[in-house]
């Protein structure tokens, strides 16, 4: 690519809502503790239609284990979200990521950053962004929905020459 690839974005609070819902159920932890969730859910049905027995005794633990697993988590995280989203005007920003061979620029109105490839932690392409993780935890999100079939697919020869 000789030429840099250049895109305009602006993260939305429900892009980022999804994208931090989207870490919470793709990581082995949150799947894990969502199947043990459900499955609890489960034990608190059978127990309702009666065909598990309890000896009497309402299987209390378990609706508050499937509770906090299937209601708390995902609404603390949204919650969390929120408050993240609301109080960093960065993210409200029109940023715009500029790719060549050797950095990832990107630029907002009260920022500018410059991250050589190399430096990635690791980058990933989901349906709907482009994920450039910095670390374990932080990523830029590039949303697709704003970028043409050209700019996907030299976005894409660009990650795939950096792997």
């Amino acid at each position: 690519m000789n030429q840099p690839l250049s895109i305009k974005t602006k993260l939305t609070y429900p892009e980022y809502r999804a994208f931090n819902l989207y870490n919470l159920y793709t990581r082995p932890t949150g799947i894990l503790l969502t199947f043990i969730g459900l499955m609890m859910w489960g034990v608190v049905l059978l127990y309702l239609v009666g065909y598990l027995d309890t000896s009497g005794q309402f299987p209390l633990q378990q609706l508050i284990f499937a509770i906090g697993m299937t209601v708390l988590v995902p609404g603390f995280t949204i919650w969390k979200t929120k408050r993240i989203y609301d109080s960093n005007i960065r993210f409200k920003e029109e940023m715009v990521y500029t790719f060549d061979e050797t950095w990832i620029q990107v630029k907002g109105e009260s920022f500018e950053s410059k991250l050589t490839w190399e430096k990635m932690y690791k980058i990933k392409e989901t349906k709907s962004w482009f994920l450039i993780y910095q670390n374990k935890i932080a990523a830029n999100v590039i949303p697709k929905k704003g970028m043409n079939a050209q700019q996907l697919k030299q976005l894409r020869s660009l990650i795939k020459n950096k792997k």
